[in-house]
C-alpha cells in the first residue's frame, strides 16, 4: 500500500465534482448556522465548547495510541489512522469554516 499525504487526499476528493458540491453545500449550511448562532450566542458558546472538547478528546485518543501497539497491529493502523484524522478534517473543514463566517456576519447585521 503506498503511502498518501493528506493533500493528496483532499485533492483526490474535491476533484470530484460531487463531493465539491457537497463541500459547497456543507459550507453555506456553516454560514447558516453561524449567522443564526449569534441569535442565540451563550448556547452556542456551551454548544461549540462541548464540540471542540468532543473533537480534542476523539483525536487525542487515536493519537494517544502508542507506537508499540501500533507496530504489534501493523502498518494498517497507521494508515488508517492518517485516513481518519484527514477525513475529519475535510467533513468539519467547510462547516467550521463558513461558521466563523457566519458569525461575523451576524455580528456585522446586528
Amino acid at each position: 500500500m503506498s503511502n498518501i499525504t493528506i493533500g493528496e487526499l483532499i485533492s483526490e476528493v474535491l476533484s470530484t465534482p460531487s463531493v465539491s458540491m457537497v463541500v459547497v453545500i456543507q459550507f453555506l449550511l456553516g454560514v447558516a448556522l453561524g449567522y443564526i448562532a449569534t441569535k442565540i450566542f451563550k448556547y452556542v458558546l456551551a454548544m461549540i465548547g462541548i464540540l471542540v472538547l468532543g473533537s480534542l478528546l476523539s483525536i487525542w485518543s487515536i493519537e494517544g495510541l502508542s507506537k508499540e501497539t501500533l507496530g504489534k497491529l501493523g502498518a494498517t493502523i497507521e494508515t488508517i489512522k492518517n485516513i481518519v484524522i484527514s477525513f475529519t478534517a475535510l467533513l468539519v473543514g467547510p462547516i467550521a469554516t463558513g461558521f466563523i463566517l457566519g458569525v461575523v456576519i451576524g455580528l456585522i447585521r446586528k
